[in-house]
């Protein structure tokens, strides 16, 4: 998991749906449900949906604080 918030760090830009769910490692179709539960935060650009990494980031923190916490105590 840790590797997972690294990553959405060092992104730069938006990204496509394909990209996160790989990020996740779930099917598209699982992010696809995700934001039609309004679960994860996204955008709509032009008809297509897009990822801020840092709204992901964030995201991850609040479900899991205690991972947040474990990985500033590993820095």
């Amino acid at each position: 998991m840790f590797d997972l918030l690294s990553q959405l760090e060092a992104k730069n830009g938006l990204m496509k749906m394909d990209e996160v769910a790989q990020l996740f490692s779930v099917s598209r179709r699982t992010i696809e449900r995700m934001v039609a539960d309004s679960e994860i935060p996204s955008l709509l650009v032009a008809g297509q949906r897009r990822f801020d990494p840092a709204s992901l980031h964030r995201y991850i923190n609040r479900k899991s604080p205690m991972l947040a916490r474990d990985r500033k105590k590993n820095a």
